[in-house]
């Protein structure tokens, strides 16, 4: 009798517990309404034209963020040019047979030409090459002034910017160097330059052009860029591994500057504002740090665009620096 009690007892303990763990739900309907606008750009003193882009954040089970195609956006600098900038047009065909290349074009007034921007996307990323500018008059020049304003719903960003001096690569080379991962020795770029005594710089390094276009229809590495701060550097900055700035690990091989030998490598190192620097090492932090349960939780990137939008407006000053990869 009494093993029968015990019987029924975790009987009705057992059903308690399945039917106590059921309870009828109201599930919300996603909310995709509540975007935030994001303005990325950079303005440089290389050549013009210079691009921007203009989109709205991803919602929930969206592949990209949406681009937004009917903004105004204005960039004006200290010395009285203002620029109000054209979108590139769609133009969706294929450019031929096999390849995802879709079109974009605008008028290059600079040059005074039809141009013809491709993306190399595939089909169902047409999306991602929307929301793109192109400037017509502005060019970028070290120490000048340039403010950013976009208009979009009613709404007016803003960011200011003043380029910095470009600081040049002095020279260029490529050695073996041990990256302290399994794979051993690394075929990467090193460089001399002079450093600007008793004032702060900062630096961010990549390996191709740096603008919105090229990375989107970029097919290579997710991430190409290192940043630096000259904090503890000496006023000569010999055999500097670019492989030892602020950037990503953990992508493909972990590092960014490694290349085969023969390659035509060009380094581009951008002098950027103090401003640029933490909205970039911010970002790098972002994706180290996951908030998993033995990294920190991620920041939050401090941009410099007003009234909540997000990207960053980034006016640099550019070296450039090719050289055949052949170890020395």
């Amino acid at each position: 009798m009494k093993k029968n009690n015990i019987l029924t007892a975790l009987f009705s303990l057992a059903l308690l517990i399945i039917t106590g763990c059921v309870e009828e739900m109201d599930i919300e309907p996603i909310d995709n309404s509540d975007r935030k606008l994001v303005i990325d750009g950079l303005l440089s003193n290389e050549e013009p034209p210079y691009f921007f882009r203009v989109t709205l954040t991803a919602g929930f089970n969206e592949k990209s963020n949406i681009g937004v195609e009917d903004a105004q956006l204005i960039i004006s600098d200290n010395t009285g040019v203002k620029d109000t900038l054209q979108p590139l047009v769609s133009n969706f065909d294929h450019v031929n047979e096999g390849y995802p290349y879709f079109l974009r074009t605008f008028f290059n007034h600079y040059t005074q030409e039809q141009n013809v921007f491709p993306f190399n996307i595939s089909e169902d990323m047409v999306e991602a090459s929307a929301g793109f500018y192109a400037t017509n008059r502005i060019r970028g020049k070290e120490g000048n002034t340039y403010t950013l304003t976009v208009n979009y719903k009613g709404k007016t960003y803003e960011a200011t910017e003043t380029m910095p001096v470009a600081t040049p690569i002095d020279s260029l080379w490529f050695q073996y160097k041990d990256l302290k991962t399994k794979e051993g020795y690394f075929l990467c770029p090193i460089i001399n330059f002079k450093n600007t005594p008793d004032k702060p710089d900062y630096y961010l390094f990549t390996y191709d052009k740096m603008d919105l276009a090229s990375t989107i229809s970029s097919p290579l590495r997710v991430w190409q860029i290192s940043v630096l701060s000259d904090e503890y550097l000496p006023d000569e900055v010999k055999n500097f591994n670019l492989n030892d700035g602020e950037t990503v690990r953990g992508y493909e091989e972990g590092f960014n500057f490694i290349f085969p030998e023969g390659y035509e490598s060009s380094i581009y190192m951008h002098s950027i504002t103090a401003s640029c620097y933490t909205y970039f090492s911010d970002l790098i932090k972002q994706m180290r740090f996951d908030g998993g349960l033995y990294t920190p939780t991620p920041l939050t990137t401090r941009g410099n665009i007003s009234n909540g939008a997000l990207g960053f407006f980034n006016v640099s000053a550019v070296s450039v620096k090719t050289e055949i990869c052949v170890p020395k």
